[in-house]
């Protein structure tokens, strides 16, 4: 009987922890600013599912756009080519005969096939648009000519490169009393629902969605019980301890949304005994029930 219930068990855990086919998408995200002269613009990735290792876009507003470029380590604005991550470059030049002067040709390369993109792993770049003509309204920026890059292994274990077109993506902003206003999120969701961690050495990755695409996706990762398992600020999980913790991620932009993940930590030679009692019995029947059902 307890290895049915363990079959029933795993079965579950398999349906319910299924990933989503991955998908090349990309999208704008536009910050909230009290100075409309330096309106943030980012590009993002939302499939966290998909590596890729380098993008060009071309992104036009409204408004002037500067060459500024942020530079994350360095927490400012740059004009000159900046690297994200101590990884990654990126390359800009201004106007285009297809999209006019308000656009701007961003071009993001990794130098090394060993660290690509992911999605949901922040911000790829930040450009700032001058909006400061501009009178209280909405506005639209948009993005054009998206190409996604991505390597893959042909049948003689050569490394190829592989574009994947992304559809035109439009990101609304409004101005209002001077202050630049982005969208705010309305829901937040997780690519796995439950996590069964077995091994001392086993991690897990969960990846968050923030919807609407063009709202802020930066999230704070916490455990509601960090002697069971932890979670760093990329959403890995790890185990510590035989229990049951629950992993949250919460919007960063003042909605506070969240999304979360019960994780089931049994990290012992008989993996039936789920609630760390030293029997296997209905009791443990029970606690993977609770679990499932419940997260509790």
């Amino acid at each position: 009987m307890k290895r049915l219930y363990q079959g029933i068990f795993f079965l579950v855990l398999s349906f319910l922890c299924q990933s989503v086919p991955a998908q090349v998408s990309m999208s704008l995200i536009i910050g909230s600013t009290n100075d409309k002269s330096r309106i943030p613009v980012s590009v993002c990735m939302d499939n966290p599912y998909i590596d890729i290792y380098a993008l060009e876009v071309c992104i036009q507003a409204p408004v002037n756009v500067n060459y500024f470029l942020w530079d994350e380590e360095k927490k400012k604005a740059e004009y000159t080519d900046t690297e994200r991550w101590n990884y990654h470059s990126a390359v800009t030049s201004y106007g285009s005969a297809q999209h006019g002067d308000n656009a701007l040709f961003i071009s993001i390369a990794g130098p090394a096939i060993s660290r690509p993109f992911i999605g949901n792993e922040g911000t790829v770049i930040t450009v700032f648009f001058d909006g400061s003509k501009l009178a209280d309204g909405e506005y639209t920026v948009k993005m054009f000519d998206a190409l996604a890059i991505t390597y893959e292994t042909n049948s003689y274990g050569q490394s190829i490169d592989k574009g994947y077109k992304v559809a035109p993506y439009d990101a609304t902003f409004s101005i209002k009393n001077g202050h630049v206003i982005g969208v705010m999120p309305t829901n937040v969701s997780l690519n796995k629902n439950y996590l069964l961690l077995t091994g001392t050495a086993q991690t897990e990755q969960l990846s968050s969605q923030v919807i609407p695409s063009n709202a802020s996706q930066n999230i704070v990762w916490t455990s509601s019980d960090t002697n069971v398992a932890t979670v760093n600020e990329n959403g890995v999980v790890t185990p510590v301890a035989n229990g049951i913790a629950i992993i949250t991620a919460t919007t960063t932009d003042g909605s506070n949304l969240n999304a979360t993940c019960p994780v089931m930590v049994n990290i012992k030679k008989e993996s039936t005994d789920v609630n760390g009692d030293g029997n296997v019995n209905t009791a443990d029947v029970v606690a993977i029930y609770n679990f499932i059902i419940n997260g509790e």
